[in-house]
Parts: C-alpha cells; sequence; structure tokens
C-alpha cells in the first residue's frame, strides 16, 4: 500500500476468506481508492452517511462482497441505480 491509500482493515482478509472471496493487496488498494473517491464526492453529494473507515468497510464493501456468493462466475448483471456505487463496485 502507498501512504496516499493506508493499509485496510486487518479483519478484512479474515472475513473475506469466511466468505470464500479472495482478498489480496490489490483489492485492498482498489478499495481504499474507492473509499477516498468516495468521501470526496460525498462531500458534494450526498451518497452516504457511512464515512468512517471501519463502517465503509463493514456496511459498504464486505455486504457488496457478501452478495457475491449467489453470483454465479461468468454471469452477466445489470445494476440498476447503485448510487454510490454498492453493491458493484465492490
Amino acid at each position: 500500500m502507498t501512504e496516499e491509500f493506508p493499509q485496510a482493515p486487518d479483519w478484512m482478509g479474515a472475513a473475506c476468506q469466511r466468505l470464500g472471496l479472495a482478498w489480496g493487496a490489490a483489492t485492498a488498494e482498489a478499495c481504499e481508492r474507492l473509499y477516498a473517491e468516495l468521501l470526496a464526492y460525498n462531500a458534494k453529494v450526498n451518497l452516504t452517511r457511512i464515512t468512517e473507515r471501519d463502517a465503509y468497510y463493514r456496511r459498504h464493501v464486505l455486504e457488496s462482497l457478501w452478495l457475491a456468493r449467489w453470483i454465479p462466475e461468468g454471469a452477466r448483471c445489470v445494476d440498476v441505480g447503485s448510487g454510490g456505487g454498492f453493491p458493484v463496485l465492490p
């Protein structure tokens, strides 16, 4: 991780493992970039009240990834009206 995008919470790797989902450095950095963008855009447009880092990971990222368990690999899906990008971006 770079200084610009700090480490995701330690518990995310274990939580994803329990769900049978991959979690690595690239995913963590992408989620941190999304977090930074969410905070920046949320200052202009009220996308979410959930802005604290651990809450973001728990309520936005992990809950979004949790849904992936029911989407078959290779399936084509459409997410209409995802608002702040959840659940589609994670």
